[in-house]
């Protein structure tokens, strides 16, 4: 199966500071609520910055996927000038208000010295969560994938292409659709972590360990544009972004 196969969503974060952060697909561009989330360069092209503002965000309102008894992938980079809070949980990708508002399906922290993976049951505060391990080292990017196999009830979650940790999936989710952020809470209005953020994909299929593995890349990272052209493999400098017609899935 080819890396790109169902592959849904994908936000380069190359635009620069901004009110839109597109979605090479077209279906979910990412808005900028206070219009103050920063850009800088990033591991490939620019990335978001997030710096602890209140209710500083990246948003889709009303996204066109779901998560809720699904399988899928994310991966994204990320990057943490120091070592977050090892006394709080600090979500940096959500959809819906984990821990505030009983409308969680999914969140990935910064939380009690780990990375966590959490797929909240959607009508209380309930969840099922993973936990990475040591946070990664702060002061160079890294890059996680997080996923959910509905069908063997399991959740995972690996670093920088390494063995991932699992979990039972012991919830039944509620379905219903809420926004989608990145660098906080979707919807209230906390502090966002203070995280770079770059590079994030979404599958609608949880992606092999040997795909994880090339994502990652040996540390430089995959990228490619949403085409049947295949990835691309970078060296971490800026890509251009080959002159390709998108193919797109349906919602």
């Amino acid at each position: 199966m080819p890396l790109g196969a169902n592959l849904q969503r994908q936000w380069k974060l190359d635009e620069g500071a901004g009110l839109t952060r597109a979605d090479s697909f077209g279906q979910d561009d990412l808005t900028d609520p206070g219009g103050n989330v920063a850009a800088a360069a990033g591991k490939i092209g620019s990335c978001a910055v997030f710096d602890g503002t209140l209710g500083q965000r990246l948003v889709v309102p009303a996204p066109t996927f779901t998560l809720a008894e699904q399988s899928f992938t994310f991966v994204f980079g990320f990057f943490f000038a120091a070592n977050p809070d090892p006394g709080a949980e600090r979500p940096f990708v959500c959809k819906g208000d984990p821990g505030v508002l009983t409308t969680a399906k999914m969140s990935v922290s910064a939380a009690f010295g780990s990375l966590m993976f959490r797929m909240w049951k959607g009508d209380e505060f309930s969840s099922d969560s993973v936990s990475a391990g040591a946070m990664p080292a702060a002061g160079q990017w890294h890059q996680v994938a997080v996923w959910q196999d509905a069908a063997n009830a399991r959740i995972g979650i690996a670093v920088d292409g390494g063995a991932a940790v699992t979990a039972a999936k012991t919830l039944t989710q509620v379905a219903g659709n809420v926004p989608f952020a990145l660098g906080n809470y979707a919807t209230a209005g906390q502090p966002s972590a203070a995280v770079r953020i770059d590079e994030v994909w979404f599958w609608d299929r949880v992606l092999s360990a040997g795909e994880r593995t090339s994502m990652w890349n040996g540390g430089n990272w995959m990228a490619f544009p949403p085409s049947d052209n295949g990835p691309v493999k970078v060296t971490g400098v800026a890509l251009r972004k080959p002159a390709v017609t998108a193919t797109r899935r349906p919602a």
